[in-house]
């Protein structure tokens, strides 16, 4: 049989909410060459009826059960190393696309070499998939001639990581460290992903992020966000941040055939010295010291900026 241009992974956990609508945007993909990779940890919920049912009708579905929970991040590295597509995007149960994003990205990764993502804008939804308008900006594209451009400005800009549900070449991907068990980890990646090549936008689709009560980023606990990405309560993936900078050092040492490796490190470390990174950094530590106090402290912060708007 032979292998399909795309793969498609989509990593689930309790996904019945929304993953029926996922599953209607791939199905109504204008680009019909691909598979499609659902990956599950062990849900409390009907997923697994959801997605067996679908795959009756559709061969393309592969449908993997993990036997334990093995966590956000693995799960999403599975679908990467059962992929058997030339290009891969990862496809979060509750989010959406319109009917053309695969044929316009494919478009844009098979007329450009250099280009190892392809991405386009983003736009908000609600639990009714309304239209919210546009997403907060993204990183936009990163087209810079040299690795250390492309690693500095996308360590500096990837606030909000929306690319990484685009559709990358698999070949760079297998280069990369991939995704670790700690939040924030998707903008590691992205950053390593630029070093291999360019990120471009097709503007001529959207991709929708769906926002709801039940994402997993508003969980604020860190150790229940360490839960939810690793499968295990982890106090030293608690410091997302320091995780986060561990991991891009060691990004920085797995390509050793870059030649601008020191120039490398001193942005990693300058931007561990900012301001706003420091501050983060030290929320995190006093969630580990006094986690009521320092939520509650979040809270009103949040409060007060949402009056202020």
């Amino acid at each position: 049989m032979s292998s399909p241009l795309v793969s498609v992974c989509m990593p689930v956990y309790n996904g019945s909410n929304y993953i029926e609508r996922a599953l209607d945007c791939i199905s109504a993909q204008t680009f019909q060459d691909y598979e499609l990779l659902i990956t599950a940890n062990v849900s409390t919920d009907n997923t697994r009826e959801i997605v067996e049912r679908r795959a009756k009708d559709d061969p393309r579905i592969r449908y993997v059960l993990n036997e334990t929970n093995i966590g956000a991040a693995e799960n999403y590295n599975l679908g990467f190393h059962l992929a058997r597509g030339k290009y891969l995007k990862w496809f979060a149960h509750d989010d959406e696309i319109l009917p053309n994003f695969l044929e316009k990205l494919v478009e844009i990764l098979d007329s450009n070499p250099d280009t190892v993502l392809a991405f386009c804008p983003s736009d908000l939804i609600d639990g009714d998939s309304t239209r919210l308008g546009p997403a907060l900006p993204d990183i936009g594209e990163v087209t810079f001639d040299t690795p250390l451009e492309r690693f500095r400005y996308a360590l500096h800009n990837a606030d909000r990581c929306h690319p990484f549900f685009g559709l990358f070449r698999h070949d760079a991907l297998a280069k990369t460290s991939r995704l670790r068990s700690y939040y924030s980890s998707d903008r590691a990646l992205l950053a390593e992903v630029l070093l291999l090549g360019r990120l471009r936008y097709s503007f001529e689709t959207k991709f929708m992020n769906r926002a709801h009560a039940e994402q997993s980023i508003k969980i604020l606990n860190r150790k229940q966000r360490s839960i939810w990405q690793s499968g295990v309560e982890s106090s030293s993936r608690s410091l997302e941040k320091l995780q986060f900078y561990k991991h891009l050092l060691e990004i920085v040492d797995r390509h050793a055939t870059i030649k601008e490796r020191g120039k490398l490190r001193r942005v990693v470390f300058g931007s561990f010295f900012r301001f706003k990174e420091i501050g983060r950094f030290s929320f995190e530590l006093a969630q580990m010291v006094a986690p009521g106090p320092s939520l509650w402290l979040f809270r009103h912060v949040q409060r007060i900026r949402r009056k202020s708007v």
